[in-house]
């Protein structure tokens, strides 16, 4: 299934999951080892509201709203990430929930680390996170399917999508890659490629073949250039008449810096008239206004 239906980490990890962990916890059905009463959540909303203006903005773009009642209207997905990775974990463990619940997100949430981490993951890792999803499975189907025919609808296809994981990063490195919105990306970078209508998926074959072969040429021969590279000059500010002038000190510096040329013979004469152009960084770190 992985190998035809890509893996769309975004939802899977930040909608589709958590929507129907959270549906749940707050709808049981009878039986259920653990669900959140009326007062837990709103309990759990108000510490939303109030811890959530103190979240950095580099966690997210906006406070989560309450998923009791917003969860089915439109409800975002950094809303998802941060109910279900940031904020639900440690209201579990002060509230009491049952061991094997906490448990049960803990291999959840361990699995996602794994399988999102922007620096990829070793194989050893690889292997880890199979187990922890394999474990979430285990126990989501003994504590809230339990062999019951009239649960069988909380064996979603996107519960059983976490035990391919695995293998789909084996196959292609990572699930990131095929995420909706690199995808999108890959199209539009496709549709600009084309520069003839006559035979469109001949030329998309050609360009997609072309990037295909720089990437390999890139992995065989590695990037080993970038630290021998030379380093250069770079003009990064050009003056203009915005600029303010020099001050008495910088003009001496200036005049001594021509005269020390002179002295060695790198210009034959101090210029008459000194255009200033711009400044310059020296690989030293340094910069000049020359």
């Amino acid at each position: 299934m992985p190998a035809f239906f890509p893996i769309d980490i975004f939802h899977l990890f930040g909608m589709n999951i958590p929507s129907q962990l959270w549906e749940a916890f707050t709808n049981p059905r009878p039986g259920d080892p653990f669900s959140l009463s009326d007062a837990q959540q709103a309990r759990f909303a108000r510490l939303l509201a109030e811890s959530g203006q103190y979240l950095p903005g580099s966690f997210a773009s906006g406070l989560p709203r309450d998923p009791s009642e917003f969860s089915k209207s439109h409800y975002k997905m950094f809303e998802w990430s941060l109910v279900l990775y940031l904020y639900l974990p440690p209201f579990l463990h002060a509230i009491g929930a049952p061991e094997d619940v906490i448990k049960m997100m803990e291999h959840f949430q361990a699995g996602v680390r794994l399988a999102s981490s922007i620096n990829g993951c070793t194989e050893q890792q690889r292997v880890e996170l199979a187990i922890h999803f394999a474990s979430f499975a285990r126990l989501w189907e003994e504590l809230y399917i339990r062999d019951y025919t009239a649960l069988v609808d909380r064996a979603s296809i996107s519960i059983h999508y976490l035990l391919h994981v695995c293998d789909y990063i084996y196959w292609h490195g990572s699930v990131v890659i095929s995420s909706q919105a690199r995808c999108e990306r890959e199209a539009g970078l496709i549709k600009r490629s084309v520069r003839s209508f006559k035979s469109v998926f001949v030329n998309i074959m050609n360009n997609v073949l072309q990037r295909e072969h720089l990437r390999i040429l890139d992995m065989v021969l590695g990037d080993h250039l970038d630290s021998e590279r030379e380093e250069r000059f770079r003009l990064t500010v050009k003056l203009t008449r915005a600029h303010r002038a020099l001050t008495d000190d910088e003009g001496t510096q200036q005049d001594e810096c021509i005269q020390a040329l002179v002295d060695q013979e790198v210009l034959e004469r101090a210029p008459q008239k000194i255009v200033i152009r711009g400044r310059l960084d020296l690989p030293s770190g340094h910069m000049l206004r020359g």
